[in-house]
This record gives structure tokens, C-alpha cells and sequence, in this order.
């Protein structure tokens, strides 16, 4: 039998632990690196998957398994979801999957167009619409896949990323190539000539800047804080293939036209690289696409459902004192 004293303190102890737990509980974000990963087999077969790295970037396994025929190529996320684009080889079509952050399948967004348009690149914005940059155009999906926004761009390659106003900036072209920024009614705001080949872009809302990379390398800063985007720097940086922005780290993430997945401070410092273990695949290995999200440590919740109920069991106690 627990003593009254001793339950009092216990049970005060415990209320108090419960007044913070629920912000420890907030606070207690780690960040999980989602890896688009193809790997190659001596037999000359390969493997498709959505892979998951630490933050310290070490592998953890395998995501959501995906087949030669069934091929992850985008990734986006937002703060409950990950959404996979899909190239359903050869050119039968494009799919988003949408997985919760546990790996269960959610929805299949089947694309709208033909199976012969494959988008280079899917972004999401705060209100879930999608945007895939085709050759000559963009387009912006609702949360179910329905087109709602069309607008032409010159040229092909490049990528495409909405700002919290819904402003649509686009690369595109190869020689010469533009930056080009849309309202969010997609009228043209503005066309500025950027480098050769600009590959995927990423935006930091916060400070109004978007990052611009490049598949020869290197990463440019732009201020979009007006209609027409500013240079202010130049980042030097692997070849990019896709480039994503992480918030929550203040940084970028880069797939690279090579073998392994970047992660580079917003100075353009180098702060992790992501490689595919021997153990995925023998052969050449390599990273489509890389992003970072933010998850809840399973210890947060799980210490503030314990704390809830050992107060139960103090307040019981007193009472039968």
C-alpha cells in the first residue's frame, strides 16, 4: 500500500511532468531522409524502392518496395504524408502514391495525361495542391488529382515549386533556359535567363528564397521576395538531379546525377552524404530523389500516454486514502 505522503508527491510529481510533456511531446521532432533508390544486380536485374536513411545518414531499409516495371522517380511530402511518383515503365503511365509516415498506402492518384508524359519533378504546396513540370508546361493538381492549373513554359528539363501564396516558379529549357514566375491564377509575372540546363528548384518560404540547381552543378540563391526573382548567390554543389529544402534543418537536399544523395547547409557547406549499402544491391547504386521529414519520436507520445495514465492511478490511490 502506498502511503497518502508518498502518493501526494508521486502524483504531484506526475501532474507536473503532464503540464510538459505535451510540449516535449511538439518538440521532440527527428527528421527521417526519404531516398527514391535503384540498385543493380550481377544477373543484370535491378530493384525500385523508396528507402529511409537516419539523420546521421545511416541506412535504415527499405520504405516501400517498388519493381522494375513500377518505378519511383519523385518524391514530396508534407507533415503526415509521403507522396511517390511513379513511372510505370515503359511509358504505360505515372501514378502518385500517397503513404502515411508508418508506410501504409493511403491513395493512388493515377495521372491524368498520357502515358507517355512523365513529369520531371512533384512538389507540394501548404493547401496540397501538386505540381509536376512536363516538357512545355506545368500542372497543378488538387489533393485528388485533379488538374485545376495549367501554364506554358518554353523548353524542357527544369522543375517546378509553389511559395505560400501559391506563386508557381518554374525552370525550364536547356540552351537558352529561363526562371519564369506565375501568380497563383497563373498569370505571368516575370522571365529572367538563368545558366544551361537548370534541373529541379526548391523554395525556403520563410526568407523568401528559392534555390535553383543545376545538372553541370552548383545551386544559385534567388530573393523572390517581388514578382521578379533577384540573384543574390551561388552555392557550389554536386550535380543536381532533384534539390529539396528542409525547414526544419535549414537544409538542401540534393539527389545528384551520380551515385549518392547530398546534404548541403544553406551556406553550401557539406553536411551528410547518403550512399545505398552493399547489402541493398552489389551492383551500381544509386538516389533518384531525396527528402527530408519531420516525425514525431515515438517516445514523446509514448511518455505522455504513460505519464496520463500513472496520474490515474496516484489519483486513485488518494482517494482510497
Amino acid at each position: 500500500m502506498i502511503s497518502t505522503r508518498r502518493a501526494l508527491f508521486l502524483a504531484a510529481a506526475c501532474c507536473c511532468a503532464l503540464s510538459v510533456a505535451p510540449v516535449r511531446a511538439r518538440a521532440e521532432l527527428q527528421r527521417t531522409i526519404f531516398a527514391a533508390a535503384q540498385g543493380h544486380f550481377p544477373d543484370l536485374s535491378v530493384r525500385f524502392d523508396v528507402v529511409t536513411f537516419t539523420e546521421t545518414g545511416a541506412f535504415s531499409g527499405v520504405f516501400a518496395p517498388y519493381s522494375f516495371n513500377d518505378r519511383p522517380v519523385n518524391l514530396a511530402a508534407d507533415e503526415s504524408s509521403v507522396y511517390v511518383g511513379v513511372f510505370e515503365y515503359p511509358f504505360r503511365g505515372y501514378h502518385i502514391d500517397q503513404y502515411d509516415l508508418l508506410g501504409n498506402l493511403v491513395a493512388q492518384i493515377p495521372s491524368p495525361f498520357s502515358p507517355t508524359d512523365v513529369p520531371y519533378s512533384l512538389e507540394l504546396d501548404e493547401q496540397s495542391n501538386m505540381y509536376l513540370k512536363f516538357d512545355g508546361a506545368v500542372v497543378r493538381l488538387d489533393a485528388m488529382g485533379v488538374p485545376n492549373l495549367t501554364v506554358t513554359t518554353p523548353g524542357n528539363y527544369g522543375g517546378a515549386d509553389a511559395d505560400a501564396n501559391g506563386n508557381i516558379y518554374v525552370s525550364s529549357g536547356s540552351v537558352p533556359a529561363v526562371l519564369q514566375a506565375f501568380d497563383s491564377q497563373g498569370t505571368l509575372q516575370s522571365t529572367i535567363p538563368v545558366g544551361p540546363f537548370p534541373s529541379n528548384l526548391a523554395i525556403d518560404e520563410a526568407r523568401s528564397l528559392l534555390y535553383l540547381g543545376y545538372q553541370a552543378g552548383d545551386i544559385e540563391v534567388y530573393d523572390i521576395a517581388q514578382p521578379q526573382p533577384s540573384l543574390m548567390s551561388r552555392l557550389t554543389s554536386a550535380e543536381v538531379r532533384h534539390l529539396n529544402f528542409d525547414g526544419l534543418s535549414d537544409s538542401l537536399f540534393v539527389a545528384t546525377v551520380g551515385p549518392p544523395g547530398i546534404e548541403y547547409g544553406t551556406d553550401g557547406t557539406l553536411r551528410n552524404v547518403f550512399v545505398l549499402p552493399d547489402a541493398y544491391a552489389p551492383g551500381a547504386r544509386t538516389i533518384l530523389d531525396i527528402i527530408a521529414v519531420a516525425v514525431p519520436e515515438p517516445g514523446g507520445f509514448v511518455g505522455l500516454i504513460g505519464l496520463f495514465c500513472l496520474r490515474r492511478l496516484f489519483v486513485s490511490t488518494l482517494r482510497k486514502a
